[in-house]
């Protein structure tokens, strides 16, 4: 049974820096123009609060990016605590718009909820503002001040995240520049992951062309890349062997370094087996399903099913989510070399999730509510479906709306999947 080895956009994922992992921001595209030269980079300047400057005179880049991420924590703590305060508030807004409805005072009373969640959000604004402020400043000084290369990340991927939540063109440009310049400075200090996040960055697919804002630029992109892979990065490796294996647009970016496809198809092997041998999961994936499925050209047979699962596992065991879920789905039918076992099927399908597949976490979810060969939680089930609804997983949203009108797993309430059902899943 062949599978499909998974898209190009797979492996496009932003790496905020060594120590927090991937970056969940939705991809940005690049600008038409190159990026900055090393001796045509901007200046950026530091305001010290006059609080703080006898400080930072002696303290280190390390010590100013430890307080940085000190102070990052304790913004995502405040920022927690309000959201979920926040999401408390606007149901009982809602409850009262309700109400207000069945009594025919939708008007007058809608806009007193609205006036009221407004002056709430007003009160809420600076809980987490400080510590975000300090997080600014002490990151800036780490990067700018001592050149701390996971500083300049780390800055490079705040630069894109506002480009990418801006609307102003002017913005998206500034913003776009400054994360270019911050991901080269930081590949110049020795950054790999610099140097990846800027050759992702002129990787991306096109956005606003009309405006003249963003162009992407496949070929430019392959220097970076190149140069994360001689400081040894496994992503990169991955990252360009999946493109030289591919047949699509992307592969001809390589045309004249290449004397043919063969050549092509070769290097890229070589590249994802380098990146695999560094334990890296997504590459040891992507080898089981290329030697599952076979590869004529590289004269690669279909491999055997215990050969597959001894792949997989590998694959697995380093981590990657795709990897588990596939091993868990395995386990669920009894396929693919494996004997049918709903106990492992469960337990790859949680390993699965907690790495960030909701598909997964649906799956468990379901195994669960519904004790499919294991011990039936219902209560177990519900957070599952909930946690990977609040990924953004459909299937989630849709479980939890059940849960509620059934009562299983959660009290039961009507009204809860009424009010989910038509602000989640947008549906009347």
């Amino acid at each position: 049974m062949k599978r499909a080895i998974s898209s190009v956009s797979r492996f496009m994922g932003w790496r905020r820096s060594a120590v927090s992992g991937n970056c969940q921001v939705k991809i940005l595209s690049p600008l038409s123009r190159p990026f900055c030269a090393a001796n045509q980079s901007r200046t950026f300047s530091i305001t010290i609060p006059s609080s703080l400057s006898e400080d930072t005179a002696t303290m280190t880049g390390e010590e100013c990016y430890l307080r940085a991420l000190d102070a990052l924590e304790r913004a995502k703590v405040a920022r927690t605590e309000k959201e979920a305060k926040r999401s408390v508030e606007q149901y009982e807004a809602w409850q009262k718009a309700q109400e207000a409805e069945k009594k025919g005072r939708r008007i007058k009373d809608g806009v007193a909820v609205v006036k009221t969640i407004a002056k709430q959000a007003r009160r809420q604004e600076t809980a987490d503002q400080h510590w975000e402020e300090q997080a600014q400043f002490w990151m800036k000084q780490a990067a700018l001040e001592h050149g701390h290369a996971t500083a300049l990340v780390r800055l490079g991927n705040a630069a894109l995240e506002k480009a990418n939540s801006s609307t102003d063109v002017e913005e998206i440009k500034e913003f776009t520049e400054n994360a270019m310049e911050y991901y080269e400075m930081a590949g110049e200090k020795g950054s790999a992951e610099g140097y990846f996040n800027l050759g992702h960055l002129l990787w991306s697919e096109d956005r606003n062309e009309q405006d003249g804002v963003i162009k992407k630029d496949n070929k430019e992109s392959i220097k970076p890349f190149y140069k994360a892979i001689d400081l040894g990065d496994r992503d990169a490796m991955f990252f360009v062997g999946v493109q030289l294996l591919s047949d699509d647009d992307s592969s001809s970016v390589f045309e004249e370094e290449y004397s043919s496809p063969l050549d092509r198809y070769r290097a890229g092997l070589d590249l994802i087996e380098r990146s695999a041998s560094l334990e890296h999961g997504g590459a040891l994936y992507y080898l089981s399903l290329l030697h599952l499925n076979g590869h004529e050209e590289l004269q690669i047979p279909a491999c055997t099913p215990k050969e597959f699962r001894g792949r997989l596992d590998a694959a697995a065991n380093a981590g990657d989510p795709d990897a588990l879920f596939l091993r868990g789905h395995s386990f669920y039918h009894g396929d693919d070399g494996y004997k049918q076992d709903y106990e492992s099927a469960l337990q790859n399908f949680l390993a699965a999730a907690e790495a960030g597949n909701t598909d997964a976490a649906v799956s468990a979810g379901a195994m669960l509510h519904q004790g499919i060969g294991v011990r039936k939680d219902q209560r177990r089930g519900f957070e599952l479906y909930q946690a990977a609804g609040e990924l953004g997983n459909v299937e989630g949203w849709r479980n939890v709306v059940a849960c509620y009108a059934l009562g299983e797993g959660v009290p039961q309430s009507e009204e809860m999947a009424k009010y989910i059902t038509k602000t989640v899943l947008k549906y009347d």
